[in-house]
């Protein structure tokens, strides 16, 4: 069924093990995108939140594109992940996108979870106690490791942002904007017996909602 739609706006969502909620908010259009892949390569699975800003463009091409070139590297591992959005980054930049998006992306195996993330959606684990994992972290422009990242970019930080424009420091897409960094924070989470669910969200969960 895959290989017989090779047009960016098809949903494919057909996995079992997982459930997804997505509603529009306040804008005109629904500016985020999912991937759920059961057995993207034998044994692993991939799920990735990815929250568009500015447009649909960014966050559609990705959502179809990352699965394909995943499925087409020849190292079926988190450490491919960069590489991955690398690719992903050209070929955006060759659809002339003006958007961008921040992302949340976990490779699942039966004993590790890789991920990869840029920006402010976020991958954390709940445990059957309910205590809670954090998978990642922010890349807010005002933590310090990212202005020094802005600053080799030749960016800058104004009114907590980006060139005073995005509210993160870390995306994919967002051609427009001097100095965002493109390259993901890449980690590996050992399976525990004791973890209940995988959850990946964007950042209007957490803007209302803490970890817990």
């Amino acid at each position: 069924l895959y290989k017989s739609i090779n047009k960016p706006l098809c949903r494919l969502f057909h996995s079992l093990d997982a459930g997804y909620s997505e509603i529009c908010g306040t804008r005109k259009s629904m500016e985020d995108a999912i991937i759920v892949r059961k057995n993207v390569v034998p044994s692993i699975d991939m799920y990735a939140v990815i929250d568009g800003h500015g447009g649909t463009e960014t966050p559609v091409l990705s959502a179809f594109y990352i699965p394909e070139l995943f499925q087409q590297s020849k190292n079926k591992s988190i450490g491919e992940m960069s590489n991955v959005f690398r690719q992903i980054n050209k070929t955006l930049q060759e659809h002339k996108v003006r958007d961008g998006a921040t992302i949340a992306l976990t490779l699942v195996t039966p004993t590790e979870i890789g991920i990869a993330h840029l920006g402010d959606a976020r991958a954390l684990i709940v445990r059957k106690d309910k205590s809670v994992v954090t998978l990642t972290y922010d890349h807010k422009p005002t933590e310090r490791s990212e202005i020094d990242l802005l600053k080799e970019n030749h960016s800058y930080i104004s009114s907590n942002r980006t060139a005073g424009i995005l509210a993160v420091s870390r995306s994919l897409g967002d051609f427009r904007i001097p100095g965002v960094v493109r390259v993901p924070d890449l980690s590996c989470y050992k399976r525990h017996p004791d973890d209940y669910r995988l959850i990946l969200g964007c950042d209007g969960v957490f803007d209302v909602m803490d970890n817990a």
